[in-house]
């Protein structure tokens, strides 16, 4: 009886590992292949759905989906990676603070919720590459950083309250963060 139960037990993780490694392979194809955007951002929604097991292969396939021409196929990347990557993820929390400075504000607005779901509060690189970005050129990324900084720190945190007070009563208007 137990012999039984372990060998269909050992059955049913093989078929199923097999059948994640199929649909893991079909969703790449999708990405790297597929010409449509729905498509794409499909893939990238079936990819969420398989989870971090996938690991740090799956987060680098998504990565390069960050760098597609489509905006609504960047955005679900940035929104997919907190999902594949361990919390603090180095590697995911960089490339999604790269795009707190994409061209198109869904984009950095997915970037925003994404970093609070891959670094938490509290990442002191994080609070640096954030507040830096409250410098740059470009007035939307300046006011994406400002959107972003309180998911990154804790209230009342002196770096977060240093980063945004210098901005507050700028004396040029593009600067000013209010």
């Amino acid at each position: 009886q137990d012999s039984d139960e372990e060998d269909w037990s050992s059955y049913s993780f093989r078929t199923l590992s097999v059948t994640l490694m199929l649909s893991f392979h079909r969703v790449l194809h999708a990405l790297v292949s597929d010409s449509d955007v729905n498509q794409r951002v499909a893939a990238l929604q079936a990819l969420a759905g398989l989870g971090s097991q996938r690991g740090e292969g799956a987060v680098e396939v998504v990565q390069s989906c960050l760098k597609d021409a489509e905006w609504r196929v960047r955005s679900e990347a940035v929104q997919v990676l907190p999902k594949l990557a361990q919390k603090g993820n180095s590697f995911a929390i960089a490339v999604i603070v790269e795009r707190l400075q994409d061209l198109d504000f869904d984009v950095r607005r997915a970037a925003t919720a994404a970093l609070l779901a891959a670094a938490g509060k509290g990442n002191a690189s994080v609070i640096s590459a954030v507040s830096a970005l409250l410098e740059h050129r470009d007035p939307g990324v300046r006011r994406t950083a400002m959107r972003a900084l309180p998911q990154v720190v804790e209230k009342g945190d002196p770096r977060g309250v240093a980063a945004v007070s210098k901005y507050l009563w700028h004396e040029n208007d593009d600067v000013k963060l209010i």
